[in-house]
Parts: structure tokens; sequence; C-alpha cells
């Protein structure tokens, strides 16, 4: 039986190590196909690094254990009877070779002191056995994926779970076989400088089945114009990244000190709208009426509304449009000088007033003119298609 110091980093092979008390100091104590009985009452701070062999008991709040995988292959550790974790326990897959915990036991306990890292496969000699969360996994150990029978977590329960990257081996995974029942908390944080973009999906939970939902869910904050969409978290167990409405609507309201297009301040929230192919823009009002298109943007669609004045957007850079292309909503003439690039098959319609554009790269695209009243497009390059339609009197 351990009572006081050990000796610092001692490795112990075929034994048997009982922790009841005192402290292990130093390095952890290393454990290889050795039986590790730990008792949950001992207040003594200790680490062991376990190669192999058993872990039983109560693993106690000063007490890390960490279950060592090899280089290759899959190491395996049992536990006679069901386990409680007060401390930190550690699966660790870092070299390269699996790690399974085998509980002879119908529950491996995570209490509300309890700590849980890493990834390996934890089973279960009795039908029905889980894992059961009351205090905090965190399977990120670059990231990691944990697998087990049956997981539950309840209201003191914290699950936090790490993105890296938009491939499934960069951000935590949990696997459950048959049912998954969900409670408490879920923190998810994003690490190595990843920036999730619109369209990723990111499956944290696999199982067959789920009852329950989390009483509190923690995103990381995103780029402006991105929002998580949790819709599909308890029928697929992902989360997505999707476009923000409010940042793909918006509208010029001239606010800045000066005409240029990325001055925040020129826009509505006083954020430039987002350059990326998504951004509808609405312009109106009588203020700063010669926008100046200051870098090169790409959205989605312009449209001057019926409150409009007359406005004159200016370069010295172009815009590049898509599907939605120009609409004139306003009695007044809109004209763009800055170079207009087509990215789609679209239409420029003069609903209720004139629209006179200097240039338009066609870029094998079609362009359909229409409306009621007149259209000027100075000069058109590039191959492609332009075509009449309605009520158009002059292009």
């Amino acid at each position: 039986m351990m009572h006081a110091a050990a000796t610092l980093g001692a490795t112990i092979t075929n034994s048997s190590v009982s922790f009841n008390s005192g402290n292990i100091t130093g390095q952890a104590l290393n454990l290889s196909n050795s039986s590790l009985n730990l008792n949950g009452s001992a207040t003594g701070t200790a680490a062991f690094r376990h190669n192999g062999g058993s872990v039983n008991g109560t693993i106690g709040e000063n007490t890390t254990v960490t279950l060592a995988g090899a280089l290759v292959g899959t190491r395996t550790f049992t536990s006679n009877g069901s386990l409680t974790n007060t401390g930190e326990l550690i699966l660790d897959q870092s070299l390269g070779g699996a790690v399974v915990l085998d509980v002879n036991g119908p529950a491996l306990t995570n209490s509300p002191a309890g700590i849980m890292r890493g990834s390996g496969t934890i089973n279960f000699s009795v039908a029905g056995g889980k894992l059961v969360n009351e205090g905090l996994i965190a399977p990120r150990l670059s990231p990691g994926q944990l697998v087990v029978e049956q997981f539950q977590q309840t209201s003191t329960g914290s699950l936090q779970m790490g993105i890296e990257g938009r491939i499934p081996t960069e951000f935590d995974n949990l696997i459950t076989t048959t049912q998954i029942t969900f409670g408490g908390t879920l923190d998810v944080s994003l690490g190595n400088g990843f920036q999730p973009q619109a369209g990723d999906v990111f499956n944290l939970f696999d199982f067959g089945t789920r009852t329950g939902t989390f009483t509190e869910v923690n995103l990381p904050a995103l780029n402006p114009g991105l929002l998580w969409s949790q819709a599909a978290l308890y029928t697929a167990g992902e989360i997505q990244v999707a476009l923000d409405p409010v940042f793909i609507s918006r509208t010029w309201d001239g606010g800045g000190a000066n005409n240029n297009w990325i001055t925040d301040n020129n826009w509505t929230l006083d954020v430039q709208p987002l350059n990326n192919a998504t951004a509808d823009l609405i312009f109106t009002g009588n203020v700063r009426l010669a926008p100046s298109v200051d870098a090169p943007w790409n959205v989605h669609s312009i449209t001057f509304n019926n409150a409009a004045g007359a406005f004159t957007i200016t370069g010295p850079q172009g815009v590049t449009i898509g599907t939605s292309g120009i609409v004139n909503n306003d009695t007044q003439t809109q004209t763009i000088t800055a170079a207009i690039t087509l990215s789609a098959s679209e239409s420029f319609n003069a609903a209720a007033g004139d629209l006179a554009i200097s240039s338009v790269a066609l870029s094998g695209q079609t362009l359909t003119l229409t409306g009621a009243n007149d259209i000027v497009l100075v000069t058109a390059s590039g191959t492609g298609t332009i075509e009449k339609e309605g009520l158009l009197n002059r292009y």
C-alpha cells in the first residue's frame, strides 16, 4: 500500500498497487501490467500513468490516472466492477495506439468533481452499461473521440467539445452505439486558429436514440455575417454554420465621414457588407449619393428602393454581381460607373426608373435587360449574351 512519497517516475511491473493516503510527488508513477486499486477517500495528491492492467475503485479528488496507449495496436484496461472518478481520468492515445477500458460492471460514473479527457473506447460487461457524466468531460487531446455504449449527462454535467478544423479528425466526437441522454451544459470552443465558414457542419455526436436536451449550449463567436445553427443538434448530433440574415441584407445609410464603400459607418449596423457573393445591398435616402467602391467587392444583388435619391456608384474598384442582379425601384436615374462583372446569369431591371451602366464584363453569362424604363449600357465585354425582355424602352 502507498502511504507516503514514492520514487520519482518509478515504474512498477506485474504488481498490485493500492493508493489509500499520502502524496506521490514529482513525476507520475508508471505502472505496467499491474493492478491499480484506488480509495476514493484518499486525500493525498497522486498521479499514475498506467501502461496496461486494471484500475479499480474510486479515483480520488486529487488523483490523476492516465490510461496510456502504446505506439501501435490496442491496449486494454479492465475494471473489476463499476468505476467512479472524482479526480481526473485521461484516456491517452497520443502515441498512436488505441485505448480500451472494459468495465466489469454497469457504470463508469464521472462525479461532479470528476474530469475526464482524451480518446478511447469504454465497454461494459453488463448489458445497458453506461458512462454517466455528472462532472466535466473534455475529449480534447488533439482532438478526441470517445466511444461508449450508452451516455448520460445529468444536470450538473458539462461537455467541452473542441473544433480545430472542418474534417472529422479535427473536432471532438462522442459516439454512443445505442442511446444518449443529454442534460447539463455543452461548451464548444475553437482552436488552432480555425475560423469556420458558411456551410461547415460539425458532427459532434453519433447515437442510435436520444432523450433529453442540454440546459445550456455555449458556442464560440464567429466572424461577422455568420451564425450557428443547432437545428440538427438533437436529430443528427450536428451543429452548422449559416449566413446571418441580418448581415446578408445591408443598407447604405451614408453615416461615415467619406464616401468609401469599406467605411463601416456608411452601412446599417456600422459594419461593411459581406464580400463573399451573399450580400444583398440596398441603396436608399439622399445621404452620400456617390458611394466609391474602393476595394473589389462580390455581392448577390444591388437594389435602389423607392426612397432612393439619384445615386452614382463610382470606382476605382469594381463590383462582381450574382444571380439577383440590379433593380431600380425609384423614379430617379441610378448610375453605376464602377466596373461590373457578372458571376451568374442575371437581370438588370429598370422597374421604376432608368439605369445608366458604364461597363459590364459578361464572363460567359446571360444578361437580361428588363423593366418599363431605359437602361443605358455603354460597354459590354467578354463572351456572353445580352437579351431584352418586357417593356424596356432603350438600351
